[in-house]
């Protein structure tokens, strides 16, 4: 789905259909890795992918998919 290796805070916000502040609290929070390039903080692509099959494959289990 995601061809870049990382994404912006603004680019995973979009991706996920929320505001940049939730990201940025997801991140504080531990929810969502990232890493910091000098100002810039930068979320693997990959992870951010797991963690959405992670999700799909728990609402599958809860809904019995």
């Amino acid at each position: 789905m995601v061809e870049k290796r990382v994404l912006s805070i603004r680019e995973a916000a979009v991706m996920l259909a929320v505001a940049k502040s939730t990201i940025h609290a997801a991140i504080a929070r531990g929810e969502i890795p990232s890493l910091r390039v000098g100002r810039r903080i930068l979320i693997p692509a990959a992870a951010l992918e797991r963690l959405l099959q992670e999700h799909d494959d728990l609402a599958a289990g809860a809904t019995g998919r």
